[in-house]
């Protein structure tokens, strides 16, 4: 790593303000641009060596192979580095998900900060692929920054006019989940929409596609790109983890079991009763309380739950002791 190593925004997207972005475009407008490869440190630096198998040395979380042609898709999850480089050589795309290494802590903690995301709120993931593969039409539920750092990846991208801020993924062809179809307008396409624009992506090229975009890609040479998965949360996020962590949920009231939930085929009238009263018990609650105060306590539940479950973690495993002893 070199003195000059500066990760964030202004590297990224090779910017003089973060604020031009993040007032202008961010969340909602996609971004190209084209540079030199040098200024990704980190990024590249993994890509060095063209074996792959620097790639899947790294620390990382998940990994899946994947292959594609006119009649078929299928996956292979996780398989051993072994057969993930094999699959790789005869053609599949190798996808490698939160990568860790020094530089990329580094990247990951200057991002989620200029992009107020919480800790945590930044991932790492390549995609390795030969010359023909690609992926067919789609669009992803989080924000994502496109980094390329070896080879040519042709890109064709579109707003998407048919759901706004997706919730879940999507592949063009398949059966939208039941949360999906309720946040859809009108059918989903069959193939990337006519106006798409193509981006051909090089060694320094990146490009932010915001959540819901449609996107395909096919590749040209032999590449390797990586996906900064900026993990915004929605408002259901947030009004999900306040109820979660919030004391009122520990309070007896709310803890006390549902004796007569379901009869027959569906819920019970007593539940439905009692979920009324309920409902509006926590309405008045949130009605009167304090936005700053509910957040923070709920946040300071989280790391005290975080903290004890890190210190159980390390702890040595005792044997019971022998019985009657």
């Amino acid at each position: 790593m070199t003195s000059t190593f500066s990760p964030g925004l202004r590297t990224l997207l090779q910017i003089d303000d973060p604020r031009t972005f993040l007032d202008q475009c961010w969340p909602d407008r996609h971004v190209v641009v084209h540079g030199p490869i040098e200024r990704l440190t980190g990024f590249a630096d993994i890509s060095a060596a063209e074996d792959v198998r620097a790639l899947l040395e790294h620390g990382h979380t998940y990994r899946r192979v994947d292959y594609r042609s006119s009649t078929q898709f299928f996956s292979v999850e996780n398989p051993s580095i072994e057969e993930a480089y094999h699959l790789y050589q005869i053609g599949f795309t190798l996808y490698v998900y939160d990568v860790d290494s020094p530089a990329f802590n580094a990247w990951k903690v200057a991002l989620a900060e200029e992009l107020n995301l919480p800790p945590g709120g930044v991932v790492m993931t390549a995609f390795a692929s030969r010359p023909g593969a690609g992926s067919r039409a789609h669009f992803d539920a989080q924000e994502n920054f496109m980094v390329q750092v070896r080879g040519h990846k042709r890109w064709r991208i579109a707003p998407n006019k048919h759901v706004a801020y997706p919730s879940d993924n999507y592949f063009v062809g398949s059966e939208p989940n039941a949360t999906l179809r309720k946040q859809i307008q009108g059918p989903l396409p069959q193939d990337i929409p006519e106006d798409a624009l193509t981006v051909d992506m090089q060694p320094g090229s990146v490009m932010f596609l915001p959540r819901g975009y449609w996107h395909e890609t096919d590749t040209v040479e032999d590449s390797l790109h990586w996906v900064v998965q900026a993990q915004v949360p929605i408002w259901s996020d947030v009004l999900q983890f306040i109820l979660k962590h919030t004391p009122l949920m520990h309070e007896l009231p709310w803890r006390s079991p549902v004796a007569r939930a379901w009869k027959g085929t569906g819920p019970s009238a007593d539940l439905m009763r009692e979920l009324g009263a309920k409902l509006r018990e926590l309405g008045s609650w949130l009605e009167q309380a304090n936005a700053e105060e509910l957040l923070g306590s709920a946040v300071r539940e989280q790391v005290q739950q975080e903290m004890i479950q890190s210190i159980k973690a390390a702890q040595p495993t005792l044997n019971p002791p022998p019985e009657g002893r």
